[in-house]
């Protein structure tokens, strides 16, 4: 099993890949972009009750969400 699981994608569809890690129970660090806002229960503040969300390209927030999800 993973420590975690990271997606920094640029655009994405609907991510299996996010849902299976919630499955899981494996914690998410990810890009906030297409359907992975909406598997991940993004609001409009950019928070979510499960995973470390950020926004494509920032690479500080890349950081502190692997932080958080760690």
């Amino acid at each position: 099993m993973a420590n975690a699981l990271v997606s920094a994608s640029h655009s994405e569809g609907l991510s299996l890949v996010l849902v299976e890690a919630m499955l899981a129970r494996c914690p998410i660090a990810a890009t906030i972009v297409g359907g992975s806002s909406e598997v991940l229960d993004v609001n409009e503040k950019d928070r979510s009750p499960f995973p470390a969300p950020f926004t494509p390209g920032d690479v500080d927030g890349l950081a502190a969400a692997i932080d958080e999800a760690l």
